[in-house]
């Protein structure tokens, strides 16, 4: 079975299931170390499921870095973003991680502000908290040109639920700019205008 999505150019790509990667859990980490102390989204990802996640972590305790390619995209219908990363060195694999871009975004917003992602292989019940010393791998998550279009993206999404809550249009959209702004002051680094 394959999934039908859209690149931020428009053009449709399909992707394997076997490669979809919905992640267990979510938190963030901040160093001085990496990301000059910005916070960096972890996904905890199903390592029964993805069990590379897990072993390229562990290499890269011994090889400190690695080739990657990522790549956005999203549903045609706009409900679901996703992050494409083909692993081409030291091991190679490929993995789509969904988001919600209602429920999500945040995550994605972070993502994209922080350009880089902790990937960690888990277990359903695993937290960042308690799985602290687990080994993780920072994949470095240029922009590409994304960003411009998910800003449109997360705002329309915010917007909608909003309205769904039963604020007028004005009201909603208002509401979506001060979440998105209100999300984004717990980070650090540039702040976007919409």
């Amino acid at each position: 079975m394959r999934n039908l999505l859209k690149n931020r150019k428009g053009a449709t790509r399909n992707f394997r299931k076997e490669h979809i990667a919905p992640f267990l859990y979510d938190g963030a980490i901040a160093t001085t170390v990496l990301g000059e102390g910005r916070l960096i989204t972890v996904l905890i990802l199903d390592k029964n499921k993805h069990r590379e996640i897990h072993d390229l972590a562990l290499i890269h305790r011994s090889v400190p870095s690695g080739d990657v390619k990522s790549q956005w995209a999203m549903s045609p219908e706009n409900h679901r973003v996703f992050l494409h990363l083909i692993f081409e060195r030291p091991i190679e694999f490929e993995i789509v991680i969904p988001f919600n871009v209602a429920d999500e975004g945040n995550l994605v917003d972070n993502i994209l502000r922080s350009q880089a992602v902790y990937l960690q292989a888990g277990q359903p019940g695993d937290r960042v908290s308690t799985t602290f010393d687990e080994p993780k791998v920072i994949v470095e998550v240029p922009q590409g040109g994304f960003e411009v279009k998910w800003q449109k993206i997360w705002l329309k999404a915010l917007t909608k639920n909003a309205r769904m809550r039963g604020l007028n249009r004005q009201r909603a959209k208002e509401a979506a700019l001060k979440a998105i702004e209100l999300i984004r002051s717990f980070q650090k680094g540039p702040v976007w205008k919409i």
